[in-house]
């Protein structure tokens, strides 16, 4: 089995094979291997050479397949890109999303979509329709009911809770039906108010392609939302879309910060600039207002966290400052928050997730939407404490910028209030517990009963189980006394 003499290449290494090399040759497929490449130590690999047959792992994996599936080897003996050894010790290791073999970090990162060469060339996706993105990500995803829903399912009292679990399977119904779409394959008739939200990168460079895109679009949004407009105050421009209104956050010149924002909006819509929400500071820039709807005043915000703030933890304590001033009404936030969302397991992503969450806040998108440097990341969302069975959201395949736009339409019109299956019945529900409504429903129980608001304390400081405790001492005999009152925490 010796041949030292031959100068092939071994093939996990790729480099050559001299007479003082240890190798061994597989007498299956007749691949010559350094033995120190499979990490067999001198006097084991002389053994194996006076073997009447040896076979390398590659083809015992085809010949003994339950060899994988019953052992499966703690560390990855080959990188299937560059057929290099690899070792999770030794490298960084990544996985194809889309078989999960393992690679070299770099290897991976080398090919589209973090997707090994063979899976890409297989399931056509060089093509990148929707279908075929839809595909690759399928398993790639954000969703953080998932353990909302093991962790809290049933957590309050019983039959009380019943509303609750339901938004909680409302919204993660929602955000489960996102998907990728091709412009020309809009779902058609958005219901109620339509919103596209896009990092355009530099409004001179890719207005136009936005444009030219848009005349595809089956559909029109309600709203154009951008961020990186990159247009200065003062400036004299042609970006403006036929039929619709525009409102600017201007950039500033030389910064990095403060690059700028744009809404436009659709003529007929009754929406005002709230200066309250259009600023900037240290950490994102946000522009602001009101829209005038069905179910009141609907806030309409887009935001831009800046890529080159480290400070993650104080932009995210900004942020809560922001959700503060909206909660209590509608409200529908959209922006590049540059937080990857697909890294749940991060506590900074976590501590971001939750700040919008615990003011009452859905995510509406769960796939990745930044495509740069061969990688996939989810840092482009639409937040929304509408929670409704006829809320429809995605993410559009086009490339205007390295930012795929994303897409939601919220119910805000009457007829868009209404389950589909059920037309006697209000779906909407808008989830607004936050200190504020906890306030206001302090002061309706203070308005009805003093016995039921002696036991009320509003303390901000108070732990969340002996809160949950407290609220459950008196909940049931309030609901049924007095329904109305329930109807604060809507």
């Amino acid at each position: 089995m010796h041949k030292s003499n031959l100068r092939e290449k071994c093939e996990l290494c790729q480099k050559p094979i001299y007479i003082h090399d240890i190798i061994l040759c597989c007498n299956l497929d007749q691949k010559s291997y350094h033995a120190k490449c499979l990490k067999i130590d001198t006097d084991t690999a002389l053994e194996l050479q006076n073997l009447e047959d040896w076979f390398c792992p590659v083809c015992i994996e085809k010949i003994l397949p339950i060899y994988i599936v019953d052992q499966p080897p703690s560390d990855p003996e080959f990188c299937r890109s560059c057929n290099k050894s690899i070792s999770s010790r030794r490298h960084q290791v990544s996985r194809c999303i889309y078989c999960t073999n393992s690679f070299h970090d770099l290897c991976l990162r080398s090919q589209p979509y973090l997707c090994c060469e063979h899976c890409y060339e297989h399931q056509n996706l060089g093509n990148k329709n929707a279908a075929s993105l839809n595909s690759l990500f399928s398993t790639v995803l954000f969703n953080p009911y998932n353990e909302v829903q093991e962790n809290e399912k049933n957590r309050y009292f019983d039959d009380e809770i019943d509303e609750y679990n339901t938004t909680i399977e409302t919204a993660n119904r929602t955000l489960s039906l996102c998907k990728y779409y091709d412009i020309d394959n809009l779902p058609h008739q958005f219901i109620g108010t339509s919103f596209y939200f896009n990092n355009i990168d530099g409004f001179r460079s890719n207005f136009d392609e936005f444009k030219n895109q848009l005349i595809k679009a089956q559909e029109k949004f309600d709203f154009y939302c951008f961020n990186e407009t990159n247009l200065n105050a003062g400036t004299r421009h042609d970006f403006e879309i036929d039929k619709y209104n525009s409102e600017f956050l201007h950039s500033i010149t030389g910064k990095a910060k403060g690059l700028g924002l744009a809404i436009y909006y659709r003529n007929n819509l009754d929406f005002l600039v709230d200066k309250s929400l259009t600023y900037r500071n240290n950490f994102f820039e946000c522009l602001g207002g009101k829209l005038k709807t069905d179910v009141g005043l609907v806030n309409i915000i887009v935001v831009y966290r800046y890529s080159s703030n480290n400070q993650i933890k104080e932009s995210i304590d900004e942020l809560s400052a922001l959700l503060e001033k909206v909660a209590d009404q509608p409200s529908v936030i959209l922006g590049d928050f540059n937080l990857d969302t697909l890294k749940y397991d991060d506590s900074n992503i976590q501590q971001y997730v939750d700040t919008f969450m615990c003011s009452g806040f859905s995510p509406l998108i769960n796939k990745p939407t930044n495509f740069i440097s061969k990688s996939a990341t989810s840092i482009d969302q639409i937040w929304c404490n509408i929670t409704s069975d006829n809320i429809c959201s995605g993410v559009l395949n086009i490339s205007t910028s390295s930012h795929m736009p994303i897409f939601a339409a919220i119910p805000t019109t009457a007829e868009s209030m209404f389950d589909r299956n059920e037309q006697n019945s209000t779906s909407i529900i808008v989830q607004n517990v936050n200190s504020k409504t906890i306030e206001k429903f302090g002061n309706a129980l203070m308005n009805i009963n003093s016995s039921y608001a002696n036991q009320l304390t509003i303390n901000p400081s108070i732990c969340r189980d002996e809160c949950i405790d407290q609220f459950d001492s008196y909940y049931k005999s309030v609901k049924e006394e007095y329904p109305a009152v329930m109807a604060t925490l809507r």
